[in-house]
């Protein structure tokens, strides 16, 4: 059946005229703000089947394929295959689906890949093909995060993507923990045994499964979880995933589940708020438990404490006054790692700046990184517009987990921080549309107040 649905302000009070099965009624209303309601356009499900496989992939994205070089991973084979199949159903030739419109965030990080590449036509030789690499990866990113604020703005898309992710992390997760072969790598250092796998750095593995935790928050409290046995299965998938963050090792992991765990106590959900504090609570003590039983992970605890920090005491303090001497235009991109690497003393390598902040100011300078920072800015308020919206608070204690990860890490070219953007778009531009339900508008108080 088909619906439309009009309104026109008209002194105190609307009449809207509705349209259901063919019966028209007309409906004293309030006056509400006019909206233009087009019958939304339906996903392919092939496009829907390949989004959300390309999702479940993530935490596998280090992994060896085996008959590919390690560039090419899992989820970059399933995230080209998905781009392919978008752009085959979604192009101005179909006749039928256009492409979405570029979010405003999205001109702002358009801005700062421009700066980048032009910076390639002032770089050496041998440094010219890792800086195309890099900005072919950036290029494909974009494109993620331009496709994703707009798929995921569907709730039962966001769900299904969120629930994969966490799911596949799960997988992950029992595959260290029963010692299969392949899955789990034992890491010696002077604090102690750190656990990894698949080929990742245990610190992006700590903040995948973190990510996913807090995406099992979310499902649990965001989209409507009524069934007893989903009530409990979900918070079950919590103690594996916070026990391998605990066995990375990982501080920076710990701190962005800890900041994206408390981000739900803001709400805009009166109905959520108790829920939301029991989890929380749960959900910190007992990752708070494993890190007082594992000496790994207290050790480097106190270690951080104390301001021993791996080294980046030393890296911090390098990439500032680099920073200071080339404030502007920065170091150019691919060239400030190597000069980075020179002043902690690494002469013949190279040196991340472990902040994604000192890596933009680094590499582009502030003409490049004011660009980016504004995008991100907009990324943030969409994500805090759309708090009380259908998608709920995960978007935004997403975001708050991968800028906290982001202050010791840099995962610029990670795809879990682009589509975490993405989404983050998504939930400000759901939270100013009124829903749909069989192709009737539903007004939903708690949301729409908030528009």
């Amino acid at each position: 059946m088909n619906a439309t649905f009009t309104m026109a302000a008209s002194g105190r009070n609307s009449i809207g005229i509705e349209t259901w099965g063919g019966e028209p009624r007309a409906v004293a209303r309030a006056p509400r703000p006019v909206y233009a309601l087009i019958r939304p356009q339906t996903v392919p499900k092939i496009v829907s089947v390949l989004f959300v496989l390309f999702v479940a992939t993530l935490p596998f994205e280090a992994a060896d394929v085996g008959f590919a070089s390690g560039s090419l991973s899992v989820a970059k084979i399933s995230g080209l295959i998905f781009l392919a199949c978008y752009f085959f159903y979604y192009n101005p030739l179909s006749g039928k689906r256009g492409l979405p419109s570029i979010p405003a965030a999205m001109w702002w990080f358009l801005a700062y890949v421009a700066v980048y590449a032009v910076n390639g036509f002032f770089l050496s030789a041998e440094l010219l093909r890792p800086f195309l690499n890099l900005l072919g990866t950036l290029v494909q990113l974009l494109l993620i995060f331009w496709i994703a604020s707009s798929l995921l703005q569907n709730e039962s898309m966001t769900k299904a993507a969120l629930f994969t992710f966490s799911l596949g992390s799960v997988v992950l997760a029992f595959g260290i923990l029963l010692g299969l072969p392949g899955f789990s790598t034992v890491i010696e250092t002077q604090a102690g045994a750190r656990i990894t796998s698949l080929g990742f750095n245990a610190n992006v593995l700590g903040t995948i499964m973190a990510l996913a935790a807090i995406g099992v928050i979310g499902l649990t409290l965001d989209f409507g979880v009524r069934r007893r046995a989903a009530k409990i299965f979900l918070p079950a998938l919590l103690a594996p995933l916070l026990a391998i963050i605990v066995r990375t090792g990982s501080r920076a992991a710990i701190g962005a589940l800890v900041i994206g765990f408390a981000a739900f106590l803001l709400s805009g959900r009166r109905s959520s708020k108790t829920p939301a504090l029991v989890l929380v609570l749960l959900g910190i003590g007992l990752v708070g438990t494993m890190v007082v039983r594992s000496p790994t992970s207290w050790t480097r605890l106190e270690e951080a404490y104390e301001g021993k920090l791996s080294d980046r005491e030393l890296i911090t303090a390098a990439a500032v006054e680099m920073v200071a001497q080339k404030p502007i235009f920065g170091w150019q991109p691919v060239e400030f790692w190597q000069e980075l690497g020179r002043r902690v003393g690494h002469f013949f390598g190279t040196r991340d700046a472990h902040n994604l902040f000192l890596h933009l100011l680094l590499e582009v300078g502030i003409v490049g990184a004011v660009p980016f920072l504004a995008g991100l800015w907009l990324c943030g308020q969409a994500a805090w517009k759309g708090r009380g919206g259908p998608l709920g608070i995960a978007p935004l204690a997403l975001l708050a987990a991968v800028l906290t990860a982001n202050l010791t890490h840099t995962y610029l070219t990670r795809k879990p921080f682009w589509l975490v953007l993405g989404l983050s778009v998504a939930a400000g531009s759901s939270a100013v549309r009124p829903r749909l339900r069989h192709g009737r508008a539903v007004t939903d108080p708690r949301w729409q107040a908030r528009a």
